[in-house]
């Protein structure tokens, strides 16, 4: 008896049978033919362990006999095992498994048999020691015995390489040290076997332990460790974040390829990389008192996240610095801003940003311009050389403006600016504006001027209206300027009154600079003042619906021709509103000739109820009348038609303004 040699391979066979404890109670259904493979690999060593109790060659050749049978049930049940746990278990190799079987149970009789007649191994009684071990000496039928079991072998070992061929090579060694274990155990069958090497023991038993240990760690706890090891550190290096992990004690001690990648100065296990060397080194904000920042380095930015790791007892165990690269999100997000806030042409603030950026500021001044006969010059010259005057326009206004006031691009070619000023201020920074544009801009080709308007606001709820009544006042200034398109339609209308009286023209300017300073004198707004001058160029514009025969009359009109006349009024207000131009000062249109005392026409409006405009035009217009020459009357002095106008206040004449007129015509001397 070799007491030695059987607590060797008895602790080898109870490992197994510990493993296999272990393995019923992980409760898996892939255990269970793990659990056959220990049972068959643990009474394989029992059965060899007999060779050391006694000297009996028939129970030791019984011992071998059952020894090679249990290791062929192992074998097929490691085949089983490996199918299950690689998962490429499909109809081929499950064709294959039943042949297996059908092989393994064949050469299992042949080993039963052999129990009791040698057909398959003969032993050969060796003394080592003072102990008897036994000896092979194999026929034909162990050749057969031999094949089967490297084919199964060799089965086992293909399924587990093609299973690492198809996985990354970091998980290669869940599988491929089950492999090494069964090559290991083989390289010992053989030299035994083969007396290659002097061994008279089958160590290669021995080995079914190992291999035993080394399916159970890979089945349960290859995952439940080593992978949570490999998953933690190719999450990590595979994370296109930057991240770094700060130790309990604030120390470096782990980051990925992306935080390496910025900062090639981090290393592990680097005591005196801490988070007060990283903050300081790399010009950090204070991890420990921010969450979450963001964090310019060079030219990219960085959104910043510090994550506290803490146990279950609320104890800190680390810190971890996440890093999202958001550097084109930032500039995408700047430019959609941009898109949204500024005009994409010249650079100055949108209508968008007019409007929602000002509701609650406290400007005073609203003013609209826009460049003359723009249309025009994109039709005749190209666009690119409209697009041009716009960018110079809105270079010129951000420059000769304050930094306080508010530049923006409206609509087509209008630009709006907000500001805070009197109109007299607001007229007078306009004007030069006006002036600079048409040197700086005009070429030998294109002339360029601007026309604005102004409004009052009262009220920032009220903006687009105020807008709107000072593009009003530019586009009734338009209409009035003789090198805007816009006037064409006024010229129409001139000339249609220039037909029956060539002195019309001329009396229109005369009345229109009246009017201009009349408005000026008592404080109007820019937008009246505008319309003021309309009225003075289009109140009679009616008349171009009376049949001449009536305004070419020398003579004095009989009662029917004066009824028809007094209609012009009335055709001149259906005119007027016809023209979006003119609709606001239709109603003016039509009240020029009431009467402050209710008499006039054609509604017998009286006091206030007259517009403000036609109650000023009217006394403009009887003194230019008194003042020049007409067919039928010399001209007046300026102090006879002063005199008169004292007579008809509060009849004719709106007293308060008939004060206004003469104290103006009185200062001009």
């Amino acid at each position: 008896m070799n007491l030695g040699l059987f607590i060797l391979y008895l602790a080898a066979a109870l490992l197994l049978v510990g493993v296999m404890i272990r393995t019923y109670f992980e409760h898996e259904k892939i255990g269970r033919s793990l659990m056959l493979t220990y049972l068959f690999a643990s009474l394989s060593i029992m059965s060899y362990t007999l060779n050391f109790l006694t000297d009996n060659y028939v129970v030791m050749s019984a011992g071998i006999s059952n020894d090679i049978i249990f290791q062929n049930l192992m074998l097929f049940a490691l085949y089983h095992y490996c199918l299950d746990f690689t998962r490429l278990r499909n109809k081929y190799l499950n064709i294959l498994e039943g042949i297996f079987a059908i092989l393994v149970a064949v050469d299992s009789v042949v080993f039963i048999v052999n129990i009791f007649n040698e057909i398959a191994i003969r032993y050969s009684v060796n003394m080592i020691g003072n102990s008897y071990v036994l000896g092979y000496e194999v026929n034909s039928l162990f050749i057969y015995h031999t094949i089967v079991t490297l084919g199964i072998f060799a089965t086992i070992n293909s399924v587990l390489i093609v299973k690492c061929i198809r996985i990354p090579l970091v998980y290669w060694g869940r599988y491929i040290s089950i492999v090494f274990g069964g090559i290991a155990i083989l390289i010992f069958k053989i030299l035994f076997i083969t007396s290659i090497v002097d061994i008279r023991f089958d160590f290669s038993i021995l080995f079914y332990a190992l291999l035993g240990v080394l399916c159970y760690w890979n089945t349960f706890w290859f995952s439940k460790k080593n992978m949570l090891n490999i998953t933690h550190k190719m999450i990590i290096d595979h994370m296109k974040v930057p991240v770094v992990l700060f130790d309990y004690e604030g120390i470096v001690a782990d980051f990925n390829v992306a935080m390496s990648k910025i900062f090639d100065d981090l290393k592990y296990d680097a005591r005196e990389q801490t988070i007060d060397w990283f903050i300081k080194k790399k010009n950090c904000p204070d991890l420990r008192k921010k969450e979450t920042f963001t964090w310019k380095i060079n030219d990219d930015i960085f959104d910043c996240r510090v994550h506290y790791l803490k146990s279950n007892n609320n104890r800190m165990l680390g810190m971890i610095l996440v890093m999202q690269d958001i550097t084109e999100l930032t500039k995408a997000y700047d430019d959609l801003e941009k898109s949204i806030t500024f005009d994409a042409l010249t650079g100055i603030y949108n209508k968008y940003s007019f409007y929602k950026k000002n509701k609650d500021s406290n400007y005073n001044r609203v003013v609209v311009c826009n460049i003359d006969n723009l249309t025009y010059i994109n039709e005749k010259f190209g666009q690119a050389a409209g697009d041009n005057l716009l960018i110079g326009l809105a270079n010129i206004l951000i420059e000769k403006t304050k930094k306080t006031d508010f530049v923006a691009r409206l609509d087509d070619g209008d630009f709006a600016i907000l500001l805070n000023g009197s109109e007299i201020k607001v007229i007078e920074q306009m004007t030069e504006i006006k002036e600079i544009i048409r040197k700086r801009l005009s070429t030998k080709n294109i002339y360029v001027n601007i026309e604005f308007g102004i409004c009052e606001i009262a009220d920032m709820a009220d903006l687009e209206k105020c807008v709107n009544l000072a593009r009003e006042s530019m586009v009734n200034k338009k209409m009035l300027s003789t090198t805007s398109k816009r006037s064409s339609l006024l010229g129409s209308l001139k000339q249609g009154l220039n037909e029956y009286d060539m002195q019309t023209d001329k009396q229109i300017e005369r009345e229109r600079e009246l009017c201009e300073k009349f408005a000026d004198f008592i404080g109007l707004t820019d937008t009246v003042k505008a319309q003021l001058s309309m009225l003075a160029a289009l109140h009679d514009v009616g008349k171009v619906a009376i049949p001449n025969s009536i305004l070419m009359k020398t003579s004095k009109l009989d009662e029917d021709e004066r009824e028809l006349m007094k209609t012009h009024t009335e055709k001149g207000y259906r005119i007027a509103k016809a023209a979006s131009e003119l609709e606001p000062i239709a109603f003016s249109i039509l009240s020029h000739h009431e009467r402050f005392d209710g008499t006039g026409y054609p509604n017998g409006l009286m006091g206030e109820d007259i517009p403000l405009l036609a109650r000023m035009f009217s006394i403009v217009d009887a003194y230019d009348a008194m003042t020049h020459d007409r067919p039928y009357r010399k001209a007046m002095s300026k102090e006879d038609a002063i005199e008169e106008i004292i007579k008809c206040k509060g009849t004719q004449f709106d007293p308060k303004l008939a004060d206004e007129f003469i104290k103006l015509i009185r200062k001009r001397g």
